[in-house]
């Protein structure tokens, strides 16, 4: 009997001791519900998904777990959670945030304030509008660089007068954008008595 009574509380020591090795990893990891999948699955302050111990359908245990996120097109980190024989993919970031941060101004969008989509951290993120999340830090300045195409101006006679950074940059000088774009892809021939071109294109003529 004793010898029982020992085994089993050596048992229930090495069970505490093995079992929350998600739960108590860090001292500062603050957990919550997930909306709509309460007893099922947690979100912590630092971006982890906790899929809970649970029975499933079929009456098999389930033993708690941290679920692996996966990566978007973008690099934003994706989870997939069930409820009801149903799989629904959630984004990691705004699952903390939803949880973790208030948003009292209603803002639809949510930035990642150090620009790494990865680092989903609840001081990490802040709600926001749409203008504020495109023009946040580098992202402005990342995007002309992406998508900018080199502009070559030549006189009514094909004579080089300059090569411009971009069709924004031309415009910037008094020229009308949209007029310079349309000459540079094949849709009028000149703009302001000049012909332009994107570099590396052959003329539309």
């Amino acid at each position: 009997m004793c010898s029982n009574s020992r085994r089993i509380s050596r048992n229930a020591r090495l069970t505490i001791k093995r079992r929350p090795t998600v739960m108590n990893k860090a001292i500062n990891v603050l957990w919550k519900d997930i909306l709509g999948y309460e007893g099922l699955y947690q979100i912590s302050n630092t971006g982890l998904v906790l899929s809970k111990s649970r029975f499933d359908r079929l009456g098999r245990y389930v033993s708690e777990k941290i679920r692996k996120p996966y990566s978007d097109k973008d690099g934003y980190l994706l989870v997939n959670l069930n409820k009801d024989g149903v799989k629904k993919t959630f984004k990691v970031h705004r699952l903390v945030a939803e949880a973790f941060i208030p948003n009292p101004h209603n803002y639809p969008q949510i930035n990642h304030k150090d620009e790494n989509v990865k680092n989903n951290e609840a001081s990490n993120l802040e709600w926001c509008t749409a203008k504020y999340n495109c023009n946040y830090g580098g992202h402005t300045a990342k995007q002309i660089l992406t998508t900018s195409k080199p502009v070559l101006q030549f006189d009514l006679h094909n004579h080089f007068v300059k090569r411009w950074p971009s069709t924004a940059e031309v415009g910037r000088y008094g020229f009308n954008q949209g007029n310079i774009s349309s000459c540079c892809n094949g849709r009028q021939k000149t703009a302001y008595g000049f012909v332009w071109k994107y570099e590396g294109r052959k003329s539309h003529e």
